[in-house]
């Protein structure tokens, strides 16, 4: 609830907190989070998903993606610039993070 990303490694140390308050400019609940190749999604409870380095600690906005409502998951694909995202408006969408567009929606 503040606006914070947190970084832990497996022994549960903090390895590293990002504020991303400032990209949304408001108040800013972290509901999901998927990590891959150094860059971590970050589902909002606004229905915004935000795509941040870890190494510069920048966020930017990908999408607002699920109808004014939280996004609740966020999953990357493994080795491919897709991801999928499920919100409360009950919506599985898949997302091209090269375009920012939906890829597939069911």
């Amino acid at each position: 609830k503040d606006g914070k990303v947190r970084v832990w490694n497996n022994d549960l140390e903090p390895l590293n907190s990002f504020d991303i308050s400032a990209v949304l400019q408001q108040d800013v609940i972290v509901k999901s989070i998927d990590q891959r190749q150094g860059r971590i999604l970050v589902g909002t409870h606004s229905s915004a998903i935000l795509d941040l380095d870890q190494d510069t600690g920048e966020a930017q906005v990908v999408i607002e993606g699920h109808m004014g409502g939280p996004v609740e998951a966020v999953a990357c694909h493994p080795t491919k610039p897709l991801y999928a995202s499920g919100g409360s408006d009950r919506v599985l969408r898949l997302w091209n993070l090269v375009d920012k567009v939906v890829w597939k929606k069911k």
